[in-house]
């Protein structure tokens, strides 16, 4: 075990650190970089991505939960599309890739532990339609259901505005979409400044009878 990797474990770093947090451990920028190198080389520490590190897996005292990386990478963000739809045990298909939201430009990041997507989509209030989940000292923000879909129609300019495209390209239940509720469409009237997505809402809304 490398001296830099028992100064972490003893000021109790977080699972998931950032090079500022290694800063304040050892603030001479030369003497970091050489403890870092020496520390990643040895397998004690572990790149996630550039400026996020973790532990080898034998020093963690906690799992790393991979939605937290999501909302690390871009903290204005939220996850939305099918890992939400998964999330919510709305469809049956495991989902791979963790997809979120931004107001930033899209992008990828590839990681050990998952890949991660970022597709930008204007709105009014970002986080309309969304919930947040605490994991300690982390957050996940995270999109329900509904605005999962809205998401997911804007992205791919799908003309949806009846259930049958859900129930059969996306094999949603009936069951689920019957739990949706008139606060679920109230929260995202007038969010999205398409006139698919308004089309979409309003005729699964009308579908449902909500």
């Amino acid at each position: 075990m490398t001296r830099l990797t028992r100064s972490i474990i003893e000021y109790k770093l977080p699972v998931v650190f950032t090079s500022d947090d290694v800063k304040k451990l050892e603030p001479d920028d030369h003497v970091r970089y050489c403890q870092m190198s020496r520390a990643i080389a040895s397998g004690d520490i572990q790149r996630i991505r550039r400026g996020f590190y973790t532990l080898n897996k034998i020093f963690r005292t906690a799992a790393i939960n991979e939605h937290i990386l999501a909302n690390l990478f871009v903290p204005k963000s939220y996850i939305s599309f099918e890992t939400a739809l998964w999330d919510s045990g709305w469809i049956p298909e495991f989902v791979y890739e963790i997809a979120s939201v931004s107001l930033k430009p899209s992008c990828e990041i590839k990681t050990p532990f998952a890949v991660y997507s970022y597709t930008r989509i204007p709105q009014k209030n970002l986080m309309a339609g969304t919930y947040t989940a605490a994991y300690g000292n982390y957050i996940i923000n995270e999109a329900k259901p509904l605005k999962a879909l809205a998401d997911y129609v804007y992205t791919f300019d799908y003309d949806w505005d009846t259930l049958k495209p859900l129930q059969q390209s996306l094999r949603i239940d009936i069951e689920n979409l019957q739990t949706l509720t008139a606060a679920d469409f109230d929260e995202l009237e007038g969010n999205y400044d398409t006139g698919k997505v308004t089309a979409f809402l309003e005729g699964i809304r009308k579908a449902l009878a909500i």
